[in-house]
């Protein structure tokens, strides 16, 4: 079914223009409730967002009262954990309705995205104060000193403020372009820090936008039903706060691989490698894509020799673009030292961090000592040489695969079995996943997960925490779950998209969500070829 199409009861509205329809149709209806709940977000993240102490908004009177009084800041928590349940609730209702085919026209959503953006623009960062990292770690490079080598806390002053303990003393892991943007914020901006960081919201927004803008593309050229794309990966309520709000490099990486992929699917192989390289030298992460944008290039069935050369191109593309971007930086390759950086911390939604230290603290308690350290290191190489044996595997016996399917299930692999898990790192996959399709008995887990993620940040429970059990905010956890419980559970609609989600979607047989031409294989052969129009039918 094409996502263009619309059926004649809804004509008369599609002639309408479209901020009128925004107004007035179901999309419209949706675009306001989940711009509700952003905008509550917002009006909390004037209180509980992470704001420097001597930014000029945090010494506004009103600001002033919710960000120093108690009953402040319990308004405050309140407004944030109503507002992301609100845009939760919205997604689902979304979902809902792009099930039943009631929205068929995925540019629509392009104007959901700007409604539930536009408030959580100008307003302080939540659920995670990275972004303030992000701008210590560029004031070191502006200083001509090594990022690499040196922590934020070699230079005290007012770059420290909101930077988080546990990143003052540890070196960063991201790459040379990323540092080279974080110099030129701190060039642009001084001592400004919230101005930086707003700025660094302005790139994470580029990402979204590269996404917003390829993520249909890819998912077309695959046969994917790209209203349903847009829906579960560009518009998942973990886009709205951790790359909008929580402003993560995350999302210009993620931007890139989308962009990438969708050169390499259009034949365009050294652009597409040039992108995937580019977000690599965001987070390192990124460049596992290169092996799988190799596969495409040389087509479905081909030899193991022709796949050899793309990869090796695929290669030398990227050093040298890390080569230029290193001699632009003013750095050299020490983020390959540095890489270990997120693991000196414990997430405790890392099954791995969370195996280790359980592990260890059952030794502990029958007398067998304290060998914690010991069992996460031999626990995480277990987990990354599996992941990396795996992805190999892929690349080299790729079978009926899609390479953008593997290339997405690869980097979700990374995220959960990596020594820390984030929120925001489950998108890497769950974005990739969405572009090329996601099966009927699949998005119940994409649903769950989204779910429990918008529920965790809401607790602020530290996921870099000493304790792997630690909760660091009850408050916030308790008016997290409540919220949840009232405002999903409790209603009807709602509770079925969570609850009977994999029943409906299998129902849904009038929605094409993965679609496959009769002559895919031949197609992927020759990428470009997919670029003219398409007969799909479901794939089994």
């Amino acid at each position: 079914m094409s996502s263009d199409a619309a059926p004649a009861s809804t004509r008369s509205v599609d002639a309408v223009a479209p901020s009128a329809r925004l107004l007035t149709d179901t999309v419209g209806r949706h675009a306001r409730l989940g711009m509700m709940g952003t905008g509550l977000m917002a009006v909390g993240a004037l209180g509980v967002g992470y704001l420097p102490e001597r930014a000029a908004l945090a010494s506004w009177p009103l600001i002033e009262q919710l960000r120093t009084t108690t009953p402040g800041a319990v308004f405050s928590k309140i407004v944030v954990a109503i507002g992301a349940i609100v845009l939760l609730r919205a997604w689902l209702l979304l979902g809902g309705d792009i099930r039943q085919g009631r929205i068929l026209d995925r540019r629509r959503l392009n104007q959901v995205l700007l409604a539930w953006s536009l408030p959580l623009l100008l307003v302080p960062p939540l659920f995670s104060q990275d972004v303030y990292s992000y701008i210590a770690q560029g004031n070191l490079l502006r200083l001509g000193l090594d990022p690499y080598t040196m922590a934020p806390s070699a230079i005290p002053g007012p770059f420290l403020e909101a930077v988080s303990p546990w990143w003052l003393d540890t070196p960063t892991p991201y790459g040379p372009l990323f540092l080279l943007a974080c110099k030129w914020v701190v060039v642009i901006t001084g001592e400004h820090i919230f101005v930086g960081a707003l700025l660094l919201r302005g790139l994470a927004l580029v990402g979204v936008w590269l996404i917003a803008q390829y993520l249909p593309e890819v998912a077309e050229r695959m046969g994917v039903n790209a209203t349903t794309a847009v829906w579960a990966g560009l518009l998942n309520p973990l886009v709205l706060m951790h790359f909008v709000s929580g402003a993560h490099n995350d999302a210009v990486m993620v931007g890139l691989i989308v962009a990438g992929l969708a050169m390499a699917l259009r034949g365009r192989f050294v652009i597409a490698v040039l992108l995937i390289s580019m977000a690599g030298a965001i987070k390192i992460p990124a460049l596992v894509v290169l092996g799988f944008v190799g596969l495409i290039a040389a087509g479905s069935g081909a030899s193991l020799t022709l796949r050899i050369r793309k990869w090796a191109l695929a290669a030398v593309v990227c050093v040298a673009t890390f080569v230029v971007l290193n001699l632009l930086a003013g750095v050299g390759f020490g983020w390959i030292k540095a890489l270990g950086t997120p693991g000196l911390v414990r997430s405790w939604i890392s099954p791995v961090t969370s195996l280790g230290v359980g592990v260890g603290w059952l030794g502990s308690a029958v007398g067998l000592g304290d060998h914690t350290e010991g069992l996460l290191l031999i626990l995480r190489t277990i987990a990354t040489v599996a992941v990396v044996a795996y992805a190999v595997r892929l690349l080299l016996h790729p079978g009926q695969r899609h390479p953008v399917r593997a290339a997405g299930i690869v980097l979700l692999l990374l995220a959960i079995f990596g020594p820390v898990v984030q929120p925001w790192y489950l998108l890497w996959g769950l974005v990739v996943l969405a572009a090329a399709g996601y099966r009927r008995r699949e998005l119940p887990y994409l649903i769950a997960a989204t779910t429990g993620m918008v529920v965790h940040g809401l607790t602020q429970s530290s996921a870099t925490s000493a304790d792997v059990l630690q909760v660091s905010d009850p408050v916030s956890a308790a008016l997290a779950i409540s919220a949840a419980v009232i405002g999903i559970l409790s209603d009807r609609r709602t509770r079925t998209e969570i609850l009977q989600a994999g029943e409906h979607w299998a129902q849904a047989h009038h929605l094409t969500l993965h679609l496959r031409h009769p002559h895919a294989d031949a197609m992927e052969q020759h990428p470009s070829a997919t670029a003219g129009k398409m007969t799909p039918r479901e794939r089994p």
